[in-house]
This record gives structure tokens, C-alpha cells and sequence, in this order.
């Protein structure tokens, strides 16, 4: 054994090396792995398990490079002509106001950067590690080399990997060979001339090391041990790692969008401008006057601070996502989320508490009915003392009926069936059940051991050795594992569980005791199914179990011959509860025309029973209202679903695998159904493909391995937090960090209000650009003196297109926005409602601004301090009482609350303060070139700019009028 363990062992020389060889290499122990005095050596020694970034850019660079954009670099130059010809005052003035531009952007990009960074840290990876002979969820960054760890379906591997066991293991390893065919794993040694595995025909290292996990990849199926045998960059992961640093976020649809309207924006305002100046100079003005007015007025006319504006308020957004349980991977998914209008959900987790209980038990006896045996199981939970096994009522299967007081002992004679039926479902099981009740594994499994340890069976994987395993399928829906008996050391056999008709389609004889193993006659089939159907009508999740030697069924589909020998024991029904306020999540969305389909395993009748628990299946005079949202052939197809005549009601809003092969009747009768059951990973991909084909915004939900195309397909993949597998949260967009169906809505809301106060911050900064630039073109054309001066012009862009408009994107959601449908996202984001918005209001600001300009030039005919000071005014407090227009496009400010939104209040208090000084102030009075104004003069500018706020609030009483007609 070596003094000290090395670094890392590469993959080539650790899969020709027995699992006992790599253990001796690392100086860990096989079966129960590191000390913690070994782990603090080696992560002193070695570091932590991850991929260090570049050294980040510093604060002051960041800060330089504000001073990079084309308007600050005109800024720039405008002040170094103003040295140039003396004009020392203006010069300072535009390097001041550079400087706070600068300073707003800087803040702004830092406050986004540590927002996404802070959202970054909250999606981490796990591990199940061994150490001290104890399994551990630890966070994989703290593994070292050495460490046990355990590998499950669906998990992401956290570093390279030797495998020393493992069953059905089969890993993908397309991030390194590009071959989407998992591979299959084993655990003997290898040796270099040793030829590829059948299913892999690259000649590459990955390919060639078939007992090696590497760090990356994701299990598809099975579960392993395993030594780590590198971690960080000693992983194949990290000598790749700079080519997956160079994958960047790209920009948002919206964005993109709003920086070509910038840009057209831009060009619209240089060629005024050009006209502007060439028009000034032919009239004899100063060619220094026009020019730096041009550049003032460039800087007044052009949006430039549109892209980052977005990115903050969607930063913003994000960062109050996360306080409310959802975590956006992807920023992209902020802005489609208030565009879904059709939300695809798994039951199990999301819809319910995934808190599983086995509450229903049934064994079959003779062939009289009433020898069968029903119980009832108490408590809710994983600890054994809550509850216990009672006889039920023959008759009555709901999940809270009263049982007998009756209690079952398992051991007792007659009780055989029931005793294999619980042993079956403790050893055909990969979960367990800690000392406080904690379950480590997967919630069904869990309820199926709590309910044999509220029988008093503790000791099931002790007494059967498991020997083999075939793992759970989720399009055959079963599984069975080859178990020995320890105490009578009998020959094999299997235990298996599954669906219903699937365990019944294997089985030829069914169990009442060792010496009465009976033939399953027709009779006793229909039997089953009948009971199975009231389990699945009583919204209880139906499972069947049963045992044998032999695991083979007949060809062609055919049921199973008594040559099977499978037989079967009996059936369980596991309660999963909704959760809280679910219900009255699906109303609201419902009412905000958002289509909510539930996808589940589950049987017809169990999935049925929930949706209208849950109050996703509409009243007839309702016939699924919500869906007018879709395209035309869609409600074609709604209305013509009408007219229908379905042998069972429940086919208008249920479809099951087999409804899935007729295309085109799928597809017409998308619009009605809410119901998919018996689904496979493979038909949610089917299923979220034909909503995309009818028009729809898809957000699917997924946890599991199977789930990431599904998730990857839709317009919004949503992983769950708690549940979810590694691979389907790197496939997702956003993550429910509690696994809850209320956070969807939370964040569709959340999403249709950022949309809304980018909407509004636009409306408003271009109200601003086209009244000013109306404003100067005017005064140019018709030779009237410039009405402001340069640095009145900066002030009004720097203060006024700055913190009030910024504010409008901090706006709290309005509690009326889920009663409007989701947005279609082929219309452009300037509509034509905001064009007619934008245009009155900057012509109503003209007319005013210009009414008091040419009122203030008749007495003398000449532009003097108070007439600047009066028409910078009156144009500031336009903008004040705009700024209230734009809170909201439809609703009154007085609806919304004038106090509601804290830091609009103090961005236009700021502003009004800040114009006080520049009227008032003497030294603020000498660089802007203003004087004190009169009581009366205040009287007459806010008589005259609140004529914009009381015109908006007409239209908006008009068009809320006109709506309720509607």
C-alpha cells in the first residue's frame, strides 16, 4: 500500500485494475469507503471537485468599459471641442454627466451580475457518497478521490468513476463519443488490447474503458458503486473544459428585438439630426451651438439604454423568482413565460405531495368472492408506529373509510397471501427507510416498505438474498429482482411488481398459502381488474404483485402459460394527496386561458379520479372554455369535438397511449383533452410536439432521465427541485425548487408582469424621444430659437430617461394581469394601441412645451434665462405626469395605488427635487442657465402638463368601458 494516495488514476490504467486494486491504490475500503480523517486530508491536500472559471474581470475594468459606447465616445467628443473653443463650463458639465450615465450603467450591470451569480449558486449537484460505512448526500464539489459512491438512474456522474458493482448499469456518453446509444457498463478488469464492445464502433478512450464512469455523463438505467478515481481537472471532463467554457448565453428573443428597434431608432434619429445641424448651418447658426445640440439631442432621442434595461428587470425578475421557490436557469425563460398558454404537468410530485401511503390491500382467496381479503392501512408517513393493517369493509375503498377494529397479524394462519404480498414489496425494492422516518429512495417504493414495517416486517432483505435485478421500465411498467431465501435456502425466484394487467398478462396461477397455489382462472382475473378499477376510482395509484421462478412469457403478445410459473399474490392502492392549494392554481390559470394537461403513468380511471379531485375536467356548459386561445384550426377542431358522440363521456377529455396512434384525430382532439394516462417519457415528446404544431407555448414539467427531450422539445422545460434527476435539471429552463404546481402559476404571473414593465418602460422612454426631438425639428424648420440648451437636454435624458424609467420595471405584479390571456408572441412589442399612445402624448407635450415657449418669447422676442427655465419646466413635468400614464397600459394609477411602487415614487421625488435645484439653486442656475420661477408660473405648468395624465386616464376609462362591453 503506497505512503500517500495519488491525485488521480487515469482511465486507462484504472480499468485494467481489479475493483480490490483501485481500492489498495486509494487506500479506501470497498464496501464502506473513506474516513472523514482520510476525506480532510485529501480535500486539504487535493482541493474541491470542480472546474474553476477564468479570474473574473475586475470592478474598475467593467467600470472603463461603460466609456465604450458609441453615445458616451460622441459625449466624449463633444467636450473636447468645447475645450477647444474655451467653452471650459460645457465641457465639465458633459464630462459630469458622463460620468453619472457611466456610474447608473455600472451599477446597473453589477446588480445583474450578482443577481444571475446568486441564482447560479442555487442550482448545485449532489452525490451519494460512503463514508464510515454510512451513505451521505453530500454536495459533489466536496468529493475526493477515493470516495464510495453510489450511482442511481437518472443521476449526472460526478467525477471519473471505477465501477466495483453494479446492476443493469448503462451510461450515456454522447458529451464524449457523440453516440446517443447508452453504453453498458460492467466491473471486471479490461486489458489496453482488449477490443471495443459490440455496441461501440469509435475507437475512442471513452469507448474503450467499459468498467469507468466518467464525470458528465448521465446513468440511463440501472444503479452502480463506485471508487472516484479523478476529480476537477484531472476528470476527462476538465481537459475538455475550455471548449465548454466558450459556450455562452445568447440573447433573449426580446432582446434581440429590442436592439434592433434601438438600432432602427438610431438611425431614424442620426438622419434627423444630420438634417438638424445642416439646417443650422445654412441659417447662419453656430456650427459649435448646433453641433453640440446635436449630439445632446442624439443622446435625448436614442434608446441606447434599452438593452440594459431589459437585462435588469429580467435579472430582477429572476432574482424574485427564486424567493418564491422557481429558479431560472435560463434567462430566455423569463420572457417566453408570459407567453405559455398551455402547461403540460406530471401528477406525481407536482400535482400532488408525492408523500406515498399504501392505504388499500387486496388478496384474492377462493373462487368465491368472499373469501377475498381486504385491509385497510392507517397512518400517513414513513414511520412504522403511525398506523397499522385493519379489515376493511368489502365494499367501500375510498382512502379515509372507517375500518374494523380489527387488527391484522401478518403471522397468524390465513394470512399467508398477505404476509408474501408485503415481503414481495419490501425485497422487489431500492428504497429504505431511516431510524427518524426519512425515506432514502423513490416515494412508491418507500410506501411499500412502511406499510410491511407497520406489519412488523423488518427483517425482508436479510432473509432474501437478492442475486439479480432487472430494473424498472418505464414503457413495460414493472419490476422484478431474483431473490434466494437465506433461512430455508431454497432455489431462486423472482419477485416482481408492476401495473395491474401487466403483472396479471405474466401470471398463470395466483397464491393463497404454499400448499393452495391456485389456477387464475378468467373469473379471477376479472375479479382483480374489478377491484383494481375501484383502487384507481378512488384516486388511489394501483400496483400488483407477485413471485415466481421464471420471469418468461409467451411469444407474440400472448398471455403467460402455467410453464411461466409466475403466480400472482394480490394488489395495493397508494394514496398520494394533492397539495394545498392546487386546486385554486389550476382555476386561476384556467381563468387566465391557460390549458392545463395532466401527464401521467397512472391507470385511466386513478388519473380521472385526480384531475377531477383536482378540478381540471370542466362542466359540460363549460366544455374547456380556455382553450379559445389557440389557432384557427384549433378551434375548428374545438367546436367540431362538440358535436361528438364518445361512447364514455370521460373520452372527451382523457386519451391514453393507443388514442396517440391515430395522428390527425390526436391532433383534432388536442383542444378538449386534459387527461393523458398511461404515458411513457417517450409520448410526452409526442404530446408537447403536437401542442408546438397547433400554435401553443409549451411549458412541460419533468424529473426523471427520460423526461430531458420532452423538457428540451418544450418552449419552457421545468425540472422539480426535490425529485428531479440530474439530467433533467441541465435539460430544463427553470426549476421548482419545491416541486409544487402553485410555483408554475407564481411564475407565469411573474413573467406576464415583466413583460408588461418592459412594455411600459419602452412606451414611456420613446413618449420622451419623439416629443423631444418634435420639439427641436420644429423650432428648426421654422427658425424659432433652440428652446433648451445642451445641458438642459442632458439633464432631461440623464435624470428623466433614467431612475423614474428604470423604475416602471420594478413595478409590482398588478393583481388583475393572470385575467389576461397570454401574449402572442408573433406580434411585434410596439402594437399599434402603444404607437397611438406614444404619438398623442408626444404631441400633446409639444404643443405645450411650445405654447409656453412662443407665450414666453412675445414680450421681448429673444430667448433669455426664464424662458429656458420655464419651457425646461414645463417639459420635466410632462415627463413626471407620463411617467404615471406608463405605470400601466390599461388600468387607472389610482386602481394601481399611488403608493404601491416604492422605488418609482422616490425616482420621480428625486427628479422633482433635483429640478427644484436647478431653478432655485444659484450655482445649478449658472451651469443650466435658468432663474427662479413664481407661484404663478408653477400654477400654470402643472395646469398645463397634467393635461397628458388627465387625456390617458379618459382613454383608459374609454377602453376598460369598451372592453366589458365586449
Amino acid at each position: 500500500m503506497p505512503l500517500r494516495a495519488p491525485s488521480f488514476l487515469s482511465p486507462e490504467e484504472a480499468k485494467c485494475l481489479s475493483p480490490e486494486n483501485v481500492a489498495d491504490i486509494f487506500q479506501t475500503n470497498i464496501s464502506s469507503g473513506l474516513t472523514d480523517h482520510q476525506v480532510d486530508k485529501l480535500q486539504a491536500e487535493y482541493g474541491r471537485n470542480e472546474l474553476h472559471e477564468d479570474d473574473e474581470e475586475s470592478l474598475f475594468s467593467k467600470f472603463l468599459d461603460q466609456f465604450k459606447e458609441p453615445m458616451i465616445l460622441m459625449l466624449l467628443g463633444s467636450a473636447i471641442v468645447s475645450c477647444l473653443v474655451g467653452a471650459f463650463s460645457d465641457a465639465i458639465s458633459i464630462i459630469l454627466a458622463v460620468l453619472i450615465v457611466c456610474s447608473v450603467a455600472f451599477v446597473q450591470e453589477y446588480r445583474s451580475d450578482q443577481a444571475l451569480d446568486a441564482l447560479k449558486d442555487l442550482v448545485t449537484y449532489h452525490a451519494k457518497v460512503v463514508r464510515n460505512g454510512h451513505v451521505q448526500n453530500i454536495n459533489a464539489a466536496e468529493l475526493c478521490v477515493g470516495d464510495l459512491i453510489e450511482i442511481n438512474t437518472g443521476d449526472r456522474i460526478p467525477a471519473d468513476v471505477r465501477i466495483v458493482d453494479q446492476v443493469q448499469l448503462t451510461i450515456n456518453e454522447s458529451l464524449f463519443t457523440g453516440e446517443g446509444e447508452p453504453a453498458k457498463k460492467i466491473v471486471e478488469a479490461v486489458s489496453d488490447n482488449e477490443p471495443l464492445m459490440p455496441s461501440s464502433r469509435k475507437a475512442t478512450d471513452v469507448s474503450g474503458c467499459p468498467n469507468i464512469a466518467f464525470q458528465g455523463s448521465l446513468t440511463s438505467s440501472g444503479n452502480a458503486r463506485g471508487i472516484v478515481i479523478a476529480t476537477s481537472h484531472n476528470t476527462e471532463l476538465g481537459k475538455i473544459h475550455s471548449i465548454l467554457k466558450s459556450l455562452e448565453e445568447g440573447q433573449t428573443p426580446l432582446q434581440e428585438s429590442m436592439d434592433k428597434l434601438a438600432k432602427h431608432i438610431s438611425i431614424l434619429s442620426f438622419g434627423i439630426i444630420i438634417v438638424i445641424f445642416l439646417i443650422g448651418i445654412l441659417t447662419n447658426k453656430s456650427w459649435l451651438e448646433m453641433f453640440t445640440m446635436g449630439i445632446s439631442l442624439a443622446v435625448a432621442a436614442i434608446p441606447e439604454g434599452l438593452p440594459i434595461v431589459v437585462t435588469v428587470t429580467l435579472a430582477m425578475g429572476v432574482t424574485r423568482m427564486a424567493k418564491k421557490n422557481v429558479i431560472i436557469r435560463k434567462l430566455p425563460s423569463v420572457e417566453a413565460l408570459g407567453a405559455v398558454n398551455v402547461v403540460c404537468v406530471d401528477k406525481t410530485g407536482t400535482l400532488t405531495q408525492n408523500e406515498m401511503t399504501v392505504t388499500s390491500i387486496y388478496t384474492p382467496g377462493t373462487p368465491s368472492e368472499h373469501s377475498d381479503t381486504y385491509v385497510q392501512v392507517t397512518g400517513v408517513g414513513y414511520l412504522p408506529r403511525d398506523g397499522g393493517l385493519y379489515r376493511r369493509p368489502v365494499q367501500d375503498f375510498s382512502s379515509n373509510s372507517k375500518h374494523s377494529q380489527t387488527r391484522v397479524n401478518v403471522e397468524q394462519p390465513g394470512q399467508e397471501s398477505l404476509r408474501m404480498l408485503l415481503s414481495i414489496g419490501a425485497v422487489c425494492n431500492n428504497s429504505t427507510i431511516t431510524h427518524d422516518g426519512q425515506l432514502v429512495g423513490v416515494p412508491t417504493e418507500g410506501a411499500l416498505v412502511a406499510v410491511a414495517q407497520k406489519a412488523g416486517l423488518t427483517r425482508e432483505k436479510e432473509i432474501w438474498n437478492r442475486v439479480a435485478e432487472i430494473p424498472f421500465n418505464s414503457t413495460e411498467k414493472w419490476m422484478a429482482v431474483e431473490v434466494q431465501n437465506n433461512m430455508k435456502g431454497s432455489r431462486p425466484v423472482y419477485f416482481m411488481k408492476g401495473a395491474t394487467e401487466t403483472v396479471l398478462d405474466k401470471c398463470s396461477r395466483y397464491y393463497m398459502n404454499d400448499e393452495n397455489i391456485r389456477p387464475l382462472t378468467d373469473d379471477v382475473r376479472e375479479r382483480i381488474t374489478r377491484v383494481s378499477d375501484k383502487f384507481a376510482d378512488s384516486s388511489l395509484r394501483v400496483m400488483a404483485l407477485a413471485f415466481g421462478p421464471s420471469l418468461n412469457t409467451a411469444r407474440n403478445g400472448e398471455p403467460a402459460t402455467a410453464d411461466d410459473d409466475m403466480i400472482f399474490v394480490g394488489i395495493v392502492g397508494i394514496y398520494d394527496p394533492p397539495r394545498p392549494g392546487v386546486d385554486k392554481s389550476i382555476e386561476q390559470l384556467l381563468s387566465a386561458k391557460v390549458k392545463v394537461v395532466m401527464i401521467t403513468g397512472d391507470s385511466r380511471k386513478t388519473a380521472l379520479a385526480i384531475a377531477r379531485e383536482l378540478k381540471m375536467i370542466p362542466d359540460e356548459n363549460q366544455h374547456q372554455s380556455a382553450l379559445d386561445i389557440g389557432s384557427p384550426r384549433t378551434a375548428r377542431a374545438a367546436q367540431a369535438n362538440k358535436n361528438r358522440n364518445f361512447a364514455d363521456p370521460d373520452d372527451h377529455h382523457a386519451m391514453g397511449p393507443r388514442d396517440l396512434l391515430h395522428v390527425e384525430d390526436f391532433r383534432e382532439r388536442l383542444s378538449d383533452v386534459c387527461v393523458f394516462y398511461r404515458m411513457s417519457p417517450l409520448h410526452k415528446m409526442k404530446i408537447v410536439q403536437a401542442f408546438k404544431d397547433e400554435g401553443y407555448i409549451v411549458a412541460m414539467t419533468g424529473d426523471g432521465v427520460n423526461d430531458a427531450p420532452a423538457l428540451k422539445l418544450s418552449n419552457i422545460g421545468i425540472a422539480m427541485g426535490r425529485s428531479g434527476t440530474d439530467v433533467s435539471k441541465e435539460s430544463s429552463d427553470m426549476i421548482l425548487v419545491d416541486d409544487n404546481f402553485s410555483s408554475i402559476e407564481a411564475a407565469i404571473e411573474e413573467g406576464k408582469s415583466i413583460f408588461n414593465n418592459i412594455k411600459n418602460f419602452l412606451r414611456y422612454q420613446l413618449t420622451t424621444s419623439v416629443s423631444c426631438i418634435g420639439i427641436i425639428i420644429y423650432c428648426t424648420i421654422f427658425g424659432y430659437p433652440l428652446p433648451l440648451n445642451p445641458m438642459q437636454i442632458l439633464w432631461i435624458n440623464i435624470i428623466m430617461d433614467g431612475p423614474p424609467a428604470q423604475s416602471l420595471g420594478v413595478e409590482p405584479v398588478d393583481e388583475e394581469v393572470m385575467k389576461c390571456p397570454p401574449r402572442d408572441t408573433k406580434k411585434p412589442i410596439i402594437s399599434s394601441r402603444m404607437i397611438f399612445s406614444v404619438l398623442l402624448n408626444a404631441v400633446v407635450m409639444m404643443i405645450g412645451t411650445l405654447y409656453v415657449f412662443t407665450s414666453e418669447m412675445e414680450e421681448d422676442g429673444i430667448v433669455n434665462s426664464r424662458d429656458t427655465s420655464m419651457v425646461f419646466t414645463t417639459f420635466v413635468m410632462y415627463q413626471v405626469f407620463n411617467a404615471l400614464n406608463c405605470r400601466s397600459e390599461n388600468r387607472s394609477v389610482f386602481s394601481l395605488g399611488l403608493f404601491k411602487n416604492t422605488a418609482f415614487l422616490v425616482a420621480v421625488g428625486g427628479s422633482v427635487l433635483g429640478q427644484l435645484a436647478m431653478i432655485y439653486l444659484p450655482f445649478m442656475q449658472f451651469i443650466f442657465e435658468t432663474e427662479a420661477l413664481s407661484v404663478g408660473d408653477w400654477g400654470l405648468i402643472l395646469s398645463l402638463t397634467s393635461t397628458v395624465f388627465v387625456l390617458e386616464e379618459v382613454i383608459k376609462f374609454f377602453g376598460r368601458f369598451s372592453e366589458k362591453k365586449d
